[in-house]
């Protein structure tokens, strides 16, 4: 099976702005354009960042609320262009004991 690799990157405008891509099966689907211009964030995802990248938590403000708005549009335009998207694993679920769940000898 294909590995499915799947960025979002993002390119800086003239006007201090930056729009984000989708880059999927070797095409580049427009995402959206913000106005919050950060250095930081453009050296984040000018190069792509993974999708798994993008779900870990971060104390910025601000890149949580931009990786939510990432997440939010990638899922609508997976939905609208079919593009694949990597399956993110479950976490396995521990068996709840109780004090009480024992067998009686």
């Amino acid at each position: 099976m294909k590995k499915n690799n799947v960025t979002v990157f993002c390119k800086d405008t003239q006007s201090s702005k930056l729009d984000f891509f989708l880059s999927a099966d070797g095409r580049e689907i427009y995402l959206f354009t913000t106005k919050y211009f950060s250095r930081e964030i453009y050296h984040r995802y000018k190069n792509g960042q993974r999708i798994p990248q993008i779900l870990r938590d971060s104390a910025n403000v601000r890149q949580q609320k931009l990786k939510e708005r990432i997440l939010r549009m990638v899922r609508y335009i997976a939905k609208e262009e079919s593009v694949l998207l990597p399956v993110r694993t479950k976490k396995p679920i521990d068996k709840e004991c109780n004090s009480w769940d024992y067998e009686a000898l």
